[in-house]
């Protein structure tokens, strides 16, 4: 998972416009080696190592009809150096369309775009669609705790208001009667949702068993 983040990062940058100063990966897999920016001194179109332009994007499962680097210097007349750029995105995809890399990405909420040779993509597509099925689980998760706080919340407004002093004996007996049964309510939600968090992690921690993680 750091590994991917890490080449996320890097390949945005290397994409964004503003081209800014070079960073390297920290890359846990020693067989990807260090992944440079393209020189960026004076013109970035003009001074980019296609290469390496083609390297980011065939690791990040670009189709290289899509690089949006390669997009913008085109659109500024800029002549690419095709075979250099197709040899890097091919040594890219090596890296790429790899059942670890495959089920990083998945998991990350990434897209594939049928970039793999069809010789590998099975094996990417097996552990591409677990990690995604552990993504959308862990979207679920994210959804159902911002309920839980939103339960919790309406709990401190029941408690605060309960037993006013501003208002009559009779008064405050009914909303006490009202404010507990509703209090009941929540607290038999919060007992759901909470429930279901917990097996949708056991559920995340199986999927994540069957990959070895």
């Amino acid at each position: 998972m750091l590994l991917w983040r890490v080449i996320s990062i890097l390949t945005t940058s290397l994409l964004a416009l503003s081209l800014t100063a070079c960073e390297s990966l920290k890359d846990g897999k020693p067989n990807l080696g260090a992944i440079n920016r393209p020189s960026v001194s004076g013109d970035p179109c003009r001074n980019a190592d296609w290469f390496e332009v083609g390297r980011v994007d065939g690791l990040s499962g670009i189709p290289a009809t899509a690089s949006t680097y390669v997009g913008r210097c085109v659109s500024l007349g800029v002549a690419i150096d095709e075979e250099l750029y197709h040899g890097g995105w091919q040594r890219g995809l090596i890296d790429y369309c790899t059942p670890d890399r495959a089920f990083d990405a998945g998991r990350a909420g990434e897209s594939y775009s049928g970039v793999c040779p069809a010789n590998l993509e099975p094996a990417f597509l097996k552990k591409f669609k677990l990690g995604t099925q552990i993504s959308e689980i862990e979207k679920k998760n994210i959804q159902i705790e911002r309920e839980v706080d939103r339960k919790l919340g309406e709990l401190q407004t029941i408690e605060a208001s309960s037993n006013s002093p501003k208002l009559p004996s009779i008064l405050n007996d009914a909303l006490s009667r009202n404010t507990g049964s509703r209090r009941l309510e929540i607290e038999s939600e919060l007992k759901r949702l909470r429930d279901t968090i917990a097996k949708n992690e056991i559920l995340i921690r199986d999927l994540e068993e069957s990959v070895g993680l």
